[in-house]
């Protein structure tokens, strides 16, 4: 049973819907450990200055992870893995990458251990002023840990996803979460706070060793000799691009975490427990889609396929597009509602679970727009195009930090604006909102960069026919908006009723699954009504998956 099991994760798989979905299935099994890991944190700690202090010291190792590990991402090594011409040259390339960024790994590290206090001092001014600078600067000193750890796990996970053991790929991130979890109900009360930073560091050791059975077992790790050291000059020429790329973004967070560490305090808890639940549906949709399609994509462009380069980003645009509009209603009518029953118990009260909704609707409004410009990217990196991915990721890292100087300027100066973001928001009698002008900020620089996005990708890949995409998202808007007004017109019919209370979590929990359920069923209902592709789509994949029936290309279908 257990070989049968061992066999099973390790086998290969290569359809893009299957990897997908269960890329998306384990997605969502991460993202449900994640919610977890964040419930628990806002039940220990609430919307306060515990948890500013974990949140703002993850900044500057996710800035060293940033800058020195996705310089050896799997959307820039599977290139590399396609080109060259046997798995012993592939092992060679691995085993040079593994040693050289492992060396540069630790010197990073090491030089931000050093240069912790003076770093802390400058990004966190108000934080250390307020007395909690020491805490800060050892909760970073455990944490620079990770990034060496999950750096040389991302070397490792481009060779199982290459060879298309999406099983032990998708487990990492699960494990990742359960190792964090693990510091927040068991070391945290043995370690205080830092055992918060103990429980980072364990689930990356974990992210690393499901992975490295399957690494071994295709012949890496053995006879380890380094050999191609050009090929790791190779690696970081081309990924420079992509790490100013990505670091820009990280400087973005950074710099809206700053922001929100000079507001009141809370407000960088506020803002991370948002982003992070919006990133829940972000990555069980999107990141499952432009995982899967990388490797197809850089395959067809190696082997000057370019049609079917076109018909694959299409095809996964229209699947984003289909599925995160009406997630994106759901989430906006029933905000609240979610806010709840994930992290409103404990420390967590009811003025942290308002503010945090609104901040959770500011942000899941820029879900379509984030997910385009994931797979974008993608395939610009596929085709070996990195510097207008680059730009573009620059210039939206600056448009992001100039709406919210701008925004939180204007929402200071202006009682009109105020008074209408907080009617809208209903978070009229919560106070500390400035905290919100930091998500509107980052959705619309999201919404901006993703026009943007497509427009340069048509152009440069001749993309001129997208009839479908118009109408997967006039259709899906159909089908979203059913499920919106549902939602919402059941809650308020609920509410008015008095059948189901929000005394308890139960309730709650109860009062939104059936408003969601039932708009859901009229929205499929619908989009069966006007004939969308996509849903037929679905249908056929879980349908082949789950009754094993004879297989069937999507594919075919959707363009």
């Amino acid at each position: 049973m257990i070989s049968k099991a061992i066999k099973r994760l390790n086998r290969e798989i290569r359809n893009i819907h299957d990897a997908a979905y269960l890329l998306a299935g384990f997605a969502l099994f991460s993202t449900i450990l994640a919610l977890l890991r964040d419930k628990l944190l806002a039940y220990s700690f609430g919307a306060g200055v515990d948890l500013d202090i974990y949140y703002a010291a993850f900044r500057v190792p996710d800035l060293v992870y940033t800058v020195v590990a996705s310089m050896v991402s799997v959307f820039i090594l599977i290139p590399f893995l396609s080109n060259k011409e046997s798995d012993k040259a592939r092992q060679e390339f691995v085993h040079t990458l593994l040693f050289v960024f492992g060396a540069l790994l630790f010197m990073v590290s090491f030089i931000m251990y050093l240069f912790t206090p003076f770093i802390m001092d400058r990004f966190f001014t108000e934080m250390v002023i307020r007395g909690y600078g020491e805490i800060l600067i050892k909760m970073v000193h455990i944490l620079l840990l990770q990034p060496i750890i999950l750096g040389l796990s991302s070397i490792i996970s481009s060779v199982v996803q290459y060879y298309g053991k999406y099983f032990i790929y998708a487990l990492a991130p699960v494990l990742y979460n359960l190792g964090i979890i693990i510091g927040i109900v068991w070391l945290v009360p043995m370690f205080g706070i830092y055992g918060l930073a103990i429980g980072v560091v364990l689930g990356a050791l974990m992210h690393v060793a499901i992975q490295l059975p399957s690494f071994y077992s295709l012949g890496f790790g053995k006879n380890f000799h380094i050999t191609v050291l050009q090929d790791a000059v190779k690696v970081m020429a081309v990924s420079i691009p992509r790490t100013i790329a990505l670091s820009a973004n990280q400087v973005t967070l950074l710099m809206l975490i700053i922001m929100a560490g000079a507001m009141s305090e809370g407000s960088i808890s506020v803002f991370n427990l948002a982003f992070n639940l919006q990133a829940a549906p972000l990555s069980i949709v999107a990141v499952s889609y432009s995982t899967a399609a990388f490797p197809v994509l850089s395959k067809l462009f190696a082997n000057k396929d370019f049609d079917g380069f076109v018909k694959q980003i299409i095809t996964a645009s229209r699947h984003i597009i289909f599925w995160s509009l009406p997630i994106m209603a759901l989430v906006i009518v029933l905000r609240a509602q979610i806010v709840r029953v994930i992290y409103g118990s404990g420390a967590f009260d009811w003025s942290d679970t308002r503010l945090t909704a609104a901040a959770l609707a500011l942000f899941v409004l820029s879900l379509v727009s984030q997910g385009l410009v994931l797979l974008l990217i993608r395939g610009y990196y596929a085709s070996g195009r990195t510097i207008k991915p680059q730009i573009l990721s620059i210039l939206s890292a600056g448009m992001t930090i100039f709406f919210a100087i701008v925004l939180s300027k204007f929402y200071a100066s202006s009682q009109y604006w105020r008074d209408f973001l907080e009617a809208i928001t209903r978070t009229l009698d919560v106070g500390n909102t400035t905290v919100l002008m930091l998500p509107m900020a980052y959705s619309l620089s999201s919404i901006v960069t993703a026009l943007l996005f497509f427009m340069l990708f048509m152009y440069d890949f001749k993309c001129n026919n997208l009839r479908a995409v118009i109408r997967t998202l006039l259709e899906s808007l159909v089908g979203s908006f059913v499920i919106g007004i549902t939602a919402y017109l059941v809650l308020q019919g609920i509410t008015a009723s008095g059948i189901v209370t929000i005394n308890t979590l139960l309730e709650v929990f109860i009062q939104g699954a059936l408003a969601g359920l039932i708009g859901v069923i009229l929205g499929v209902v619908a989009l069966v009504i006007i004939g969308n592709g996509e849903i037929r789509t679905v249908w056929r994949v879980l349908h082949h998956r789950v009754w094993k029936t004879k297989k069937v290309i999507a594919d075919t279908e959707l363009n």
